[in-house]
């Protein structure tokens, strides 16, 4: 009887902690998604950027492949050269900023749980972050129309590149740019993180010993390379990449874009726990 007891209050008890977590990953994604698409350096910074990375394309896209969906998807690896490094950027002070505007106590005493706005937060900001540059990525495509690729060619090689390898090295970007100033000041982390692209993403292999071309790298080469064979000429002395080798890259990519946010989880509930 006791244990019909329990199981019954049980049941309705995690209906509403499942609720109420569901609610505020929602109202905080929905909150800070509108902060963030009203800041005007994420508007300028990326703005800038990918009219810059659009006047690139405009005198390299006869050599991004021989056919429409191979010009989409080389378009897509190319703005992720330096778009993420400035996304991770705009990301970094998103948590500190509760912190400044004195609003973190004042969140602490809502019913959301610390991971429900966490969670809430990373995909606000991500999802406001992308706008510009999906706004960019489109220009580009709307580009490569006009020179006289054809649009459904265009359109079958934008929406895989832009799922394969675009979107999980942005997401990987996202969430350590969210959780590290946790750890560090926002400056180091900043300064940190735009060597590390540079060193780890751009830099060719054949430079010097960099992340560049594997699994690891979120700047999407080896999707790029093993999904759809672009680029594969900047990979000469590599071992050629596989449908597999872009499937590891995805999966590993967003595996520790997740493990990123637990560990955030974790940070926040340490500190709270010392306040």
């Amino acid at each position: 009887m006791v244990d019909s007891v329990r199981y019954a209050t049980a049941g309705p008890v995690r209906i509403r902690a499942a609720g109420s977590t569901a609610l505020g990953i929602r109202a905080s994604a929905t909150y800070e998604f509108r902060m963030q698409i009203r800041r005007r350096s994420v508007w300028l910074v990326l703005g800038l950027l990918g009219a810059f990375m659009v006047y690139i394309l405009t005198g390299s896209w006869a050599d991004l492949g021989d056919t429409a969906a191979a010009k989409a998807e080389s378009w897509a690896m190319l703005l992720q050269v330096f778009i993420p490094a400035a996304f991770g950027v705009l990301l970094a002070d998103r948590l500190p900023r509760d912190r400044k505007l004195q609003v973190d106590e004042l969140l602490e005493t809502s019913p959301a749980p610390n991971p429900a706005r966490l969670i809430g937060k990373y995909l606000g900001v991500t999802a406001a972050t992308l706008v510009p540059i999906t706004i960019a990525y489109l220009v580009g495509l709307a580009y490569l129309v006009a020179k006289g690729s054809d649009a459904p060619g265009v359109l079958s090689g934008a929406v895989p590149a832009f799922l394969l390898i675009t979107l999980p090295g942005l997401l990987f970007v996202a969430a350590f740019s969210v959780c590290c100033p946790l750890i560090m000041p926002v400056p180091v982390y900043q300064f940190l993180f735009v060597g590390y692209w540079f060193w780890g993403n751009v830099l060719p292999p054949q430079v010097l010993p960099t992340l560049s071309h594997t699994w690891l790298a979120p700047v999407g080469y080896m999707a790029g390379r093993g999904f759809f064979h672009a680029f594969e000429s900047t990979a000469s002395g590599l071992p050629q990449a596989t449908t597999a080798d872009g499937v590891a890259s995805v999966v590993l990519l967003l595996t520790l874009a997740a493990a990123a946010l637990v560990a955030g989880t974790v940070v926040l509930r340490i500190k709270r726990n010392r306040r």
